[in-house]
C-alpha cells in the first residue's frame, strides 16, 4: 500500500496534471479552486476571483477579475514546495499507508488507499490524514480526500509582508492528467 502511495504522489509531481479543488477551511467557508502544474517549475492557481502563476523563479498576481498582473515578493518555492518531490522525499512523509477498498471512478478501476503524512511548506509543518483513489490499470491518482492542515498565505496589505500559517480545513482535490 504505502509503495502504490508514493508512487502516485510521485506521478502527480512530476507528470502534468490539473486539481480540481474544494476546501472548507475551520470556520466553514468553503474555498473552490483550480491548480494546473506543469513540472517542475510552472503552476497555474485560480480561484475566488484571484490568479497565480508561479514560472522562472518568479510569482505573478492577479488579485481580482478587473485587476492588471503584477510580480509579488513571495517566494516561488511558497507554491512549488521548498524541493524536489522525489521518491526518497516521500518516503520520508508518507506514514501508516494502507489499502481501503477497491472501488470505481468514472469508470475507472481504482483502489482507495489512506494514509497519514507532515509535509513541510515555508517552514511550517503540515499534518493530515488522506484517502488517495488510485487508478489500477496505470497507477495515477484521481481523487484525494485530505483532512489535515492547508498552507494558508496571506500579504499584510500595510507592509506588504507575506504570512503563512496552517489552517486546520478539508479538502475534495479531483484530478485530471492532460499532457
Amino acid at each position: 500500500a504505502r509503495r502504490a502511495v508514493i508512487s502516485a504522489l510521485l506521478a502527480l509531481n512530476t507528470t502534468p496534471n490539473r486539481m480540481s479543488n474544494t476546501t472548507v477551511a475551520a470556520d466553514g467557508t468553503t474555498h473552490p479552486n483550480v491548480i494546473e502544474f506543469l513540472p517542475p517549475d510552472r503552476k497555474h492557481i485560480s480561484g475566488e476571483g484571484t490568479e497565480i502563476i508561479v514560472a522562472g523563479g518568479k510569482v505573478y498576481l492577479k488579485g481580482s477579475e478587473t485587476a492588471s498582473w503584477q510580480i509579488i515578493d513571495v517566494p516561488s518555492s511558497t507554491y512549488l514546495g521548498d524541493q524536489p518531490v522525489t521518491e526518497a522525499s516521500l518516503e520520508g512523509t508518507v506514514q501508516s499507508a494502507e489499502f481501503v477498498r477497491g472501488d470505481t471512478l468514472d469508470g475507472r478501476t481504482v483502489g482507495v488507499f489512506r494514509y497519514t503524512s507532515v509535509t513541510t511548506a515555508s517552514g511550517i509543518n503540515l499534518h493530515s490524514q488522506t484517502e488517495l483513489w488510485i487508478d489500477q490499470t496505470n497507477g495515477l491518482p484521481y481523487k484525494m480526500i485530505v483532512d489535515g492542515e492547508t498552507l494558508k498565505v496571506s500579504i499584510d496589505p500595510g507592509t506588504g509582508e507575506n504570512k503563512a500559517t496552517a489552517e486546520k480545513s478539508h479538502s475534495t482535490i479531483l484530478i485530471t492528467f492532460d499532457p
